[in-house]
């Protein structure tokens, strides 16, 4: 059975269900209301151009109403491969950067990505319908509803409590302590800091926000369940997925071993479709309705 400590948040001793030998590490985020999105001066200070900051705007209260358990890291390949070895799910060819656009690398896919990856490192190179399989098959392995994050739950788990551009400040240390960025060792640096990993990190690599979470502005983005939306113009103020708009592209959150400093933030936010080689994902299990 899933045993939740109770007094710190995290999953512990037992984390995985029994049922569900390949299940994720889980911690339990506490209900709460937090201001989603950014505000001008933020995209200022971290210089976002204009047609990237507008997505994050703008910002607004938004409720969780409900306790809900999510993987304290990224999915790994070696979890990954599990679903695919179980279900024979094919491959999706990555796309790769070329130096001036994002292109298909023949004979990519997860289990064969650009660039070395062990087994603890984040499962790369999957699209939206394949994490969201890996979730369907979790559901029926483990007898436990599996899904991935609204954008909402995904954004207050990575703030988890905090209200600055990210969950550390920067008198906690430099970026490269709490996260694998794209550092002096990347292949475009961004942080001037150093960490050994060039591309992707084992997952467990960086130290934890509040709410036990590893990597969450780091590593890889990761997708979550929302439909593509221009901005909050719209937005609800609920814990819900977005499930209109352009749902040909789904929302990416957070920041990767490549990508420009201002990714490394959690109001973050991007849409796109295709399977990339700097983006993964991590799972939600909801809890029973009357868990407390």
């Amino acid at each position: 059975m899933l045993v939740i400590c109770m007094t710190t948040l995290v999953a512990c001793g037992s984390d995985k269900p029994t049922e569900c030998s390949h299940c994720p590490e889980l911690v339990r985020v506490p209900a709460g209301e937090f201001m989603m999105g950014s505000t001008r001066a933020e995209t200022e200070e971290h210089a976002v151009k204009e047609e990237h900051a507008v997505v994050e705007w703008p910002q607004h209260r938004v409720s969780i109403e409900r306790d809900f358990l999510i993987g304290r890291y990224e999915v790994t390949k070696a979890q990954y491969g599990a679903f695919v070895e179980a279900t024979g799910r094919d491959a999706t060819e990555c796309l790769e950067y070329n130096g001036e656009r994002y292109e298909p690398v023949a004979g990519s896919g997860w289990n064969n990505p650009p660039f070395e990856q062990q087994d603890d490192h984040p499962a790369i190179c999957v699209s939206w319908d394949d994490a969201a399989a890996y979730t369907e098959w979790l559901t029926r392995q483990s007898g436990k509803r599996f899904r991935l994050p609204s954008e909402a739950e995904w954004e207050y788990a990575a703030r988890a409590g905090s209200t600055g551009a990210r969950h550390w400040k920067p008198e906690d240390g430099d970026a490269c302590a709490h996260a694998n960025v794209a550092d002096r060792n990347a292949p475009r640096p961004q942080f001037d800091c150093a960490d050994p990993y060039p591309h992707t990190a084992p997952v467990s690599y960086g130290i934890e926000n509040e709410f036990g979470l590893v990597g969450v502005l780091g590593n890889v983005g990761e997708l979550v369940a929302d439909c593509g939306l221009p901005d909050y113009a719209e937005a609800t103020g609920t814990a819900d997925a977005v499930s209109s708009g352009d749902c040909t592209n789904h929302v990416g959150r957070g920041g990767s071993w490549w990508n420009d400093a201002y990714y490394l933030r959690s109001a973050r936010r991007y849409s796109f479709s295709g399977a990339y080689s700097i983006v993964g994902f991590r799972v939600v299990q909801e809890l029973p309705q009357e868990s407390k």
